[in-house]
């Protein structure tokens, strides 16, 4: 079990997957993700309320339940995994959100469905090792998922793991242990 942090929901409880499935971002990341977000929003001019969200690599949904709770309009999830995907839905039905503020798909971020409208944040939050950032980036643009003022957050294990074509887009970026955290603002 983790907990939401701030917000609408704050306190709320969400269900985890099995750990070999997933890899749940801790509450002290997601905090520190949600208070430089905060920053980032505050010095554009925009706030939670206008975002439309992408959690393309679900799990819990934590981080999309988390915008959710700080006033995103809206967000998306994407999940492949079978019993994370039931974890997904079943903490979207537990916080009683509305059908307006969330859609769930069984979609692969690597090969994304096409949105109606560009997402202003996703989060790219793939297993470890495996290089999906850089693909999920590249896919999710190709179909329209990033706009003008898209901004993505990535969480990978290392430096190493970002792309190199992604590294030169970074306009912030924060370790925590193992875990290093990339504001990504697309070129437009």
């Amino acid at each position: 079990m983790i907990r939401l942090i701030t917000g609408t929901l704050r306190g709320r409880k969400l269900e985890v997957p099995p750990s070999k499935i997933t890899r749940p971002t801790t509450d002290r990341v997601r905090e520190s993700i949600f208070n430089l977000l905060e920053s980032y929003l505050a010095k554009k001019g925009r706030s939670f309320e206008e975002l439309l969200v992408l959690d393309a690599f679900a799990g819990s949904g934590a981080l999309g339940f988390e915008a959710l709770s700080r006033g995103a309009k809206h967000v998306t999830f994407f999940e492949t995994a079978p019993d994370a995907l039931k974890v997904l839905q079943h903490n979207a039905a537990h916080l009683k959100l509305q059908t307006s503020q969330v859609k769930i798909q069984r979609v692969d971020a690597t090969k994304p469905s096409k949105p109606k409208t560009p997402a202003t944040l996703i989060f790219l939050d793939p297993p470890y090792g495996k290089g999906l950032v850089g693909q999920a980036y590249k896919a999710l643009e190709k179909v329209g998922w990033g706009g003008p003022e898209t901004l993505f957050i990535c969480e990978t294990s290392d430096k190493e793991e970002l792309p190199e074509f992604l590294q030169g887009l970074v306009i912030s970026q924060r370790t925590y242990g193992s875990t290093i955290v990339s504001f990504i603002e697309r070129q437009t």
